[in-house]
């Protein structure tokens, strides 16, 4: 992998799919996502106006059956179920009305859909609402509003968000996301099948310490801190991902450094299960992160063709 050092909690998670065709890029956020989730709203980094949680908004994209991108998503749901205190899933067909009732029934840490242009029709005419709102709920805002005459409220929120969708549907319904939440989403494209193994099986010798391990981190609590060393690596970063205005990048440029501090949060308190940020730890969020980068051009590239297209 393109990091240079163990990632503990989150190696063991990838460990599960050795003998899987589950790619080692999809294995890799399937494990930083469940620390993510498994994190809840107990942690965050301090940015002096507001208050960073370590959530996440992943979309695995690729082609059909290439990379078991379903399979990928269906084990993460399987492991977050486990997980106690019990993480309130949401993984079936959603409207906004339906995600606030969901939400009066008790906080729901994450979403989690294997097919986004299936299970969130974004071309309905529910589609602004929903994307406003899930945007909103993954910045931790409180919610207040009135429909169908009821007052309807959401307090506390922190989801993550883990979408699937195959890459020829990328281009028709990502336009029907607003920039700003593309900006907060981290794209992990797989073009092509990693391992072809005619027998896979999951690997599920650890899974209860993996479960027992992701339950501890829900006792986590308090801020989290940069090393000096560390913050020097993040400053560096912030400096160096400048982007012109017209590049396809521009919008996420401007949020790339809140997705390296949320990644290197996850990677801290899974390697260690404690509240300071190392230097290795933000150079490891540094390589992770732009791994994705360069794919993430390519999708970006997809949505502008289609745009052309409508011309």
């Amino acid at each position: 992998m393109y990091y240079e050092h163990s990632l503990g909690l989150v190696d063991k998670i990838i460990d599960l799919y050795d003998q899987t065709e589950v790619s080692k890029e999809f294995a890799l956020w399937n494990g930083l996502f469940a620390v993510s989730v498994s994190l809840r709203r107990n942690c965050f980094f301090d940015l002096n106006d507001k208050l960073l949680y370590p959530n996440l908004c992943i979309n695995f994209v690729s082609a059909t059956g290439a990379c078991r991108n379903s399979t990928s998503i269906s084990s993460l749901e399987t492991i977050l179920r486990f997980v106690k205190p019990s993480i309130k899933v949401i993984s079936n067909y959603l409207t906004t009305n339906c995600l606030f009732d969901a939400f009066n029934e008790g906080p729901i840490s994450c979403l989690v859909f294997k097919e986004v242009a299936v299970e969130i029709n974004l071309k309905s005419c529910y589609d602004g609402a929903i994307i406003s709102l899930l945007t909103r709920l993954y910045d931790c805002e409180d919610i207040e509003c009135i429909a169908f005459n009821r007052n309807k409220s959401i307090k506390n929120s922190c989801l993550s968000i883990c979408l699937g969708i195959n890459i020829k549907w990328i281009k028709e319904y990502l336009l029907s996301c607003s920039e700003g939440f593309i900006a907060r989403t981290v794209f992990i494209y797989q073009d092509k099948q990693s391992k072809v193994i005619p027998w896979p099986t999951m690997n599920e010798s650890k899974f209860d310490e993996i479960i027992g391990d992701l339950s501890k981190l829900s006792n986590l609590h308090g801020p989290i801190s940069l090393s000096d060393s560390a913050k020097d690596t993040y400053t560096n970063e912030f400096d160096k991902f400048l982007v012109d205005e017209d590049s396809l990048l521009y919008s996420y440029s401007k949020r790339r450094h809140l997705h390296l501090l949320k990644i290197a949060m996850l990677i801290s308190t899974s390697k260690r299960g404690d509240l300071e940020i190392t230097e290795e730890d933000m150079q490891d969020a540094v390589r992770i992160l732009e791994s994705t980068e360069v794919k993430r051009d390519f999708v970006m590239k997809k949505i502008l063709e289609r745009k052309e297209e409508e011309k």
